[in-house]
């Protein structure tokens, strides 16, 4: 794939405008800092919200259901979630990252998100029975005929949540994703303490999807027109990119999912989905909160190179602060916590969740590159990866699946992930002239932190090894909350400060406030 190549730049440090930058650049700079910080600001108190709710949910949910109960789910998913990377992170997202504002082409595509949304629910419909013939699960046709809706009502919203996202309106935003969540939050928790078992987790999708559409609808409504060959082929052409790229990866990431349930069985998938669950959802909220402000964010200053190389090390030296001891923190307490708070059952999932702690920990790196990788028109580099990922992916997977369980497939992810991670970083090196170290000074100051914290975790646990589990298990966070904090203030002020001093920027913004 050929780049241009820019001239190597002065390493940027995070709370630092460009070096190139006269007053009006930092003028320029400063409300750029104020966008991003009020747009995380507003995402994250809302979420911040959302999550208190929904995990307290998902601790009762995980006693009441059983593991054959997430597999049957887990398995409608894989082909539930397809349809949303043609409409809402295909086609709609495009509007953003190609910066369309003519209403006419915005309608056309409404039209066509509304279009690919019921053709995917028909094919879905069509596809229930056969799907769960090839699993063996009858219970399985069911599911899927019931989530046939859900691509419908994703290609009607779709649009309407990114013309919010283009005007970056975080707040609208903000509040789609907190009425998403507690829709399906308290649908799922209704349901499974009526006893209705697998059934709560599909409902719960299905009510946040319909939710969803309705409230996006309200917002952001525009009448569809009638697509036009000559108006679409530019946007449809860039947007094949956008398309593939997500669509390759979600097949590819997934496949371990269709593997194990081919190889194993349903209730082993429920144990892996588990430990998937577990071992993403802290660091993956964490970076939706700052994803769902980025995405618009880095579409807006797409062109210029110098703030998207300064904004890529902001937001992973951030994401790192925090992600970087919540998920080592996790991994260390997790034979103690899983136990403790979900119940004896889930222990089978504790060893593949602390393996995907290492994909994890990659992962949310990697969806920040990726993002400013689209935003300077990187959008053919999610293609090539995907590619190369589905056909080598399950093949791995099956042989990993066959010799080492589940166990085995999550290893596949912490070995592959890693390499993951040097394709966007080296193709921003090229296109934006990002220099590596910078990259990885951003993320100096967390690892060693969470280094020596780990450390510490270790020792104590091993020093309470004759301990109850319910005391092993506080001794160790409140370790974990004390050592990495306190490393990480002690040998690196200075870089907090610098980070301090970008998100400081949007303090006039009331969630900033409250947060």
């Amino acid at each position: 794939m050929a780049v241009t190549e820019e001239r190597r730049p002065h390493p940027v440090a995070p709370g630092s405008a460009p070096s190139d930058s006269g007053q009006g650049s930092d003028e320029a700079s400063r409300a750029l800092d104020r966008t991003l910080a009020r747009g995380v600001a507003w995402l994250g108190v809302m979420r911040t919200f959302a999550q208190v709710v929904t995990w307290s949910s998902t601790i009762l949910v995980a006693r009441l259901l059983h593991a054959d109960d997430y597999g049957i789910v887990s398995i409608a998913a894989i082909f539930v979630g397809i349809p949303g990377f043609f409409t809402e992170f295909g086609v709609a997202r495009t509007i953003v990252l190609s910066r369309i504002r003519d209403e006419t082409t915005v309608a056309q595509l409404h039209a066509l998100c509304i279009g690919i949304g019921a053709a995917f629910a028909l094919l879905l419909a069509a596809g229930a029975v056969p799907l769960a013939r090839a699993y063996g699960e009858p219970r399985l046709a069911a599911v899927v005929l019931a989530l046939a809706l859900s691509p419908l009502a994703g290609g009607l919203a779709a649009v309407p949540q990114m013309r919010l996202q283009q005007a970056m309106d975080y707040r609208r935003i903000a509040a789609l994703e907190l009425v998403r969540s507690l829709s399906q939050t308290g649908t799922v928790l209704g349901l499974a303490l009526a006893g209705v078992r697998y059934w709560a987790l599909p409902a719960g999708i299905l009510v946040a999807s319909l939710v969803h559409m309705i409230a996006s609808v309200r917002f952001g409504w525009l009448r569809p027109r009638r697509p036009e060959a000559g108006t679409l082929r530019a946007p449809l052409a860039y947007a094949r990119h956008v398309i593939a790229g997500p669509l390759l990866w979600h097949v590819a990431c997934h496949a371990d999912f269709a593997v194990i349930g081919r190889v194993l069985d349903i209730a082993a998938v429920g144990f892996y989905q588990f430990a998937w669950n577990f071992a993403s959802l802290p660091g993956e909220k964490i970076t939706n909160v700052v994803q769902g402000a980025a995405s618009p964010f880095f579409g807006s200053i797409g062109d210029d190179h110098a703030a998207l190389r300064r904004y890529l090390l902001v937001v992973t030296e951030s994401l790192a602060v925090i992600i970087v001891p919540v998920l080592a923190g996790f991994m260390c307490v997790a034979p103690d916590m899983i136990p403790v708070v979900f119940g004896a059952k889930w222990v089978p999932a504790v060893l593949p969740l602390q393996v995907l702690v290492a994909y994890a920990l990659v992962q949310n790196l990697v969806v920040i590159l990726n993002l400013v990788a689209g935003a300077a028109g990187l959008a053919r580099l999610g293609t090539i990866t995907g590619s190369v990922l589905v056909v080598v992916m399950p093949l791995l997977f099956w042989g990993a699946a066959r010799w080492h369980g589940i166990v085995g497939v999550a290893a596949v992810w912490a070995l592959v992930q890693p390499l993951l991670l040097v394709v966007p970083l080296l193709a921003a090196r090229r296109r934006l002239g990002l220099a590596v170290r910078d990259y990885v000074g951003a993320l100096r100051g967390p690892m060693i932190a969470a280094a020596v914290m780990v450390v510490a975790v270790a020792a104590v646990a091993w020093a309470m090894r004759g301990a109850p589990p319910v005391l092993r298990l506080v001794a160790t966070i409140a370790t974990g909350a004390a050592v990495y904090p306190a490393v990480l203030w002690v040998g690196f002020q200075d870089r907090l400060r610098a980070l301090r001093t970008v998100w400081a920027a949007g303090r006039g913004s009331p969630a900033l406030a409250t947060a």
